[in-house]
């Protein structure tokens, strides 16, 4: 029997708190024929691993087991827009460290799975929106996000809420 594919991605999923104020942001910014996210689905991609066969979830899983980062602070401060997609997004002006090094390694452990590492530069976003339209980037009053965890997630695709499934979630130590 041919093994299952699923559609995987690490990503940070955030708490409720900075999920109510990421809906709320994005309801402030919505327009008629926008298709705003489901507060359930936010979340911030750190590695999209693409379609893969479901005896790969395991090597993916056990790259998640040999994080070991420290938590940090994300600051959500402008609105982004990238055209083409037509996608509004929360971003961070600056990039903390800790971000780039949980990426780095996720990336560095995908590889031992026989995945590509990502070429495009990355980008740390929220997709809040699509079929949006912006003008312009634009500040906004910080989003305060203390991220301590990470998930190996999926995509159901199936037009059900929410659309991505966490398949294991792991935590990162606490910087306290």
């Amino acid at each position: 029997m041919p093994s299952t594919k699923s559609r995987l991605f690490f990503a940070a999923f955030p708490d409720e708190s900075v999920s109510k104020q990421l809906a709320a942001l994005s309801q402030d910014h919505k327009q008629l024929l926008s298709r705003p996210h489901h507060p359930l689905d936010l979340h911030m991609t750190l590695a999209f691993l693409g379609i893969q066969p479901g005896d790969r979830k395991s090597c993916f899983e056990k790259v998640g087991d040999q994080i070991a980062l420290e938590g940090f602070e994300l600051l959500l401060d402008r609105i982004g827009y990238w055209k083409g997609p037509r996608i509004l997004l929360a971003e961070p002006s600056a990039t903390p460290d800790g971000l780039l090094q949980l990426v780095d390694q996720i990336w560095t452990g995908a590889e031992g799975c026989g995945l590509a590492r990502e070429v495009r530069r990355y980008r740390p976003h929220v997709t809040l929106q699509r079929k949006a339209r912006l003008t312009s980037e634009q500040k906004i009053t910080p989003i305060r996000w203390q991220l301590e965890s990470f998930s190996l997630a999926e995509s159901s695709g199936n037009g059900e809420v929410p659309r991505y499934r966490r398949v294991k979630t792991w935590q990162l130590n606490s910087n306290n």
